[in-house]
């Protein structure tokens, strides 16, 4: 699984983390926003996989991927336009194809080797080869970014009328979301303390001062989404 959660870590820096909000805007105008984006996805998965790009298998695969991947944009885009009601669930099972063909590396040998960097690099083998780093940043990337993405296509779809064209993804909002959700993904995920988990609802206060973050339900949503993703966490970490 080692090669795979890197594989996942690359697809969620590259389609959340550096999603900002000028290239989202360039792949709502032009095919060449995807391609922008799908070479950003290249590029972070090779990144992800540094000890392996000595092997040629690494390039073909990331490459396949990436290319999947843009076509994969280019349809998700495509049918939002088309169906905005059900960006939601498109959106969702669009992630759900992105995993499973990053998945497919588990069909090859090369899945089951573990490669970090070179012995005078400890502290970075130590953060790239054991798991739970590994695993903890894929739940930072998941209730942060990924949650904001996910929110707002749910936005989008069931509560049009409230929801402005990039509600929840402006690069101030996803930095507040930063914030609050890791508080309560964490207060959740570490049950046994607490005050921390006490004291998680009174995050919401912090939304006060700013007038776009001043909402209950978006504050509902990204509560119970945070929490979810700290109940899951327990069980994965």
């Amino acid at each position: 699984m080692f090669i795979f959660y890197k594989l996942i870590l690359g697809h969620l820096i590259a389609d959340f983390f550096l999603q900002f909000e000028e290239l989202y805007r360039f792949k709502l105008r032009s095919s060449i926003g995807h391609l922008a984006h799908a070479l950003v996805h290249f590029a972070t998965c090779l990144l992800a996989l540094f000890p392996y790009l000595d092997r040629p298998f690494i390039w073909i695969f990331v490459g396949l991927i990436s290319a999947i991947h843009f076509l994969q944009d280019s349809l998700k885009y495509s049918l939002q336009e088309k169906y905005p009601r059900a960006r939601f669930p498109i959106f969702v099972l669009d992630q759900i194809f992105h995993i499973l063909f990053l998945a497919s590396i588990l069909l090859f040998p090369i899945s089951q080797l573990k490669v970090g960097f070179s012995p005078e690099l400890p502290a970075l083998n130590i953060l790239y080869l054991e798991e739970p780093w590994t695993k903890l940043a894929l739940v930072f990337f998941v209730t942060t970014v990924g949650g904001s993405y996910l929110l707002h296509n749910f936005r989008k779809s069931y509560f049009p009328t409230t929801s402005r064209h990039d509600h929840g993804i402006t690069t101030f909002e996803i930095l507040h979301a930063a914030f609050e959700r890791t508080w309560i993904t964490t207060a959740f995920a570490t049950l046994s303390f607490t005050p921390l988990l006490a004291l998680s609802p009174a995050v919401g206060l912090l939304r006060l001062p700013s007038a776009r973050l001043r909402n209950v339900l978006d504050f509902i949503l990204s509560f119970l989404y945070a929490a979810v993703v700290g109940l899951l966490a327990r069980e994965f970490i």
